[in-house]
């Protein structure tokens, strides 16, 4: 297993406005949660952290100057089988995110074949499994139903 470092620095406080300052300066705010350890505030630089995920990420790609807010999933589907019913391994797995792409938090992007393209804006709480061209904007919109109980009739 190849082993690569990533710097960090302890962060004072917390919330949305030290977070905003930190990226403006080109920092990524994380929180390091250990095995019944209290969680640690730090910060990587940005180019650094994308330099890792791009070698560490499985078979994710990622370009530059792409935003991952909290709560981002990169992920595989499942692996497919052959004729034999046997999986069908050492193939990309993991989604592609090209240059300036933002994924807001929550969003869940799956598949070795599904490109994010460059420039494009992925929505909180969005679910994708395919391609999304350059530049687009994906957002999700949820339709809730309610009715009334018989006790406020």
């Amino acid at each position: 297993m190849e082993s690569l470092k990533l710097a960090s620095e302890y962060r004072g406080g917390s919330g949305k406005g030290v977070c905003r300052k930190l990226r403006a300066q080109g920092r990524v705010p994380a929180v390091l949660y250990g095995h019944s350890e209290e969680p640690v505030k730090i910060s990587f630089n940005e180019r650094d952290f994308h330099r890792v995920l791009r070698v560490r990420g499985e078979t994710a790609i990622i370009g530059d100057s792409v935003k991952l807010y909290q709560g981002v999933t990169l992920g595989a589907l499942s692996l497919p089988r052959d004729d034999t019913g046997a999986l069908i391994r050492n193939r990309k797995r993991h989604p592609t995110l090209e240059d300036n792409v933002t994924i807001y938090s929550g969003a869940t992007i799956l598949g070795g074949d599904t490109v994010i393209g460059k420039g494009s804006v992925i929505g909180g709480n969005v679910w994708i499994t395919e391609s999304v061209p350059p530049y687009s904007k994906v957002t999700y919109e949820a339709h809730v139903h309610y009715s009334r109980t018989k006790a406020a009739r």
